[in-house]
């Protein structure tokens, strides 16, 4: 079992990086950062400890920094500041060579864009890594076989990627993530691109899998349904900042952070009144201006003056962290 940590990560886009860091730190908003050095905040002083053998789903919709962030954890994105922890080991200090075993050996990705080389077949993408690894293809095929037949295409193996479904092929990509024997998959919006009846039995091989084994499984996400069926716990992203981390009984039973309980409020449930589904007012901000303070304020309906002014600290309670200066809407009592 591999455990993850998160340390203090911040990525900031463009050269004068360093004035802008310092800036995030003294609270000033996007928007004025931007104008005095011409750079772009992606994320900002995100922490996150993830257990191995553990479904950890991030959630947050379009825009909040979920996919900025797992990009940093096998250096696909190089932070501009913070630590990435795996098994101990800080991924940053990896030299090239140690990277590139990193990658092949303990790490594997699943995009939503399938990610499959169309000149191979099915089985040579599924033992790809394997055979980079020095495997001969009588020890590699075997392998592919296993993962193919897990995945449900059994039949499939020697068809070409072209041949097959947008689900079949999502399929490949897990089954190639699988055969790797990685120590953690990190999965990005796996089932975006997905038929509905689809996206459940891609997930539910993920998990199945990722359990049997003992993998340790980060889904990115902005499907509720997704994260109430796989998580065990649960990370909540909004505009670039963490803002709420816990197991997943407690996100959807008692969320503290009013993002996090509008999110939540957005879930239509079985016998709700029509017109009684409530949505969040306003919109994402944009990369360029995020505003000063809480970036939830401008669309916060419990928001008060502190909101605006002061960047919330993560406090860490227990296995909950939050980030809000009045959570569970302690502003009004």
């Amino acid at each position: 079992m591999t455990d993850i940590a998160i340390r203090n990560v911040s990525k900031i886009f463009g050269g004068n990086w360093k004035a802008a860091l310092a800036m995030t730190k003294d609270g000033a908003d996007k928007a004025e950062i931007l104008a005095k050095t011409g750079c772009s905040v992606g994320l900002d002083d995100v922490s996150l400890d993830i257990a191995g053998s553990r479904i950890f789903v991030i959630m947050g919709l379009s825009g909040s920094g979920k996919s900025t962030l797992v990009r940093h954890i096998n250096r696909l994105i190089e932070p501009t500041s913070g630590e990435i922890l795996v098994g101990g080991s800080n991924v940053l200090d990896l030299r090239a060579k140690d990277l590139r075993d990193f990658r092949n050996r303990r790490v594997s990705m699943v995009f939503q864009n399938f990610g499959l080389m169309p000149h191979r077949t099915v089985m040579q993408n599924v033992v790809y890594g394997q055979r980079v690894r020095g495997l001969s293809k009588a020890e590699a095929n075997p392998i592919g076989m296993q993962w193919i037949e897990t995945v449900g295409l059994a039949g499939y193996e020697n068809k070409m990627p072209h041949q097959l479904s947008g689900g079949m092929k999502q399929r490949i990509v897990i089954a190639m993530a699988l055969a790797a024997d990685p120590e953690l998959i990190v999965a990005d919006e796996p089932t975006t691109a997905l038929d509905v009846t689809i996206q459940a039995q891609i997930i539910q091989i993920m998990v199945e899998a990722a359990r049997a084994r003992g993998l340790a499984l980060m889904l990115i996400t902005h499907d509720m349904g997704v994260v109430a069926q796989a998580a065990d716990r649960v990370a909540v992203l909004y505009a670039g900042r963490l803002v709420e981390a816990d197991r997943v009984g407690p996100i959807f039973g008692q969320p503290r952070h009013p993002y996090t309980r509008d999110l939540i409020a957005c879930i239509p449930r079985e016998g709700q009144a029509p017109g009684t589904l409530r949505g969040i007012p306003g919109s994402v901000p944009g990369v360029f201006n995020y505003p000063a303070g809480c970036r939830f304020h401008p669309r916060c309906r419990e928001a008060q003056g502190l909101c605006a002014a002061e960047v919330p600290p993560l406090r860490q309670e227990g296995p909950r962290a939050v980030a809000c200066h009045f959570p569970n809407g302690a502003a009004h009592g």
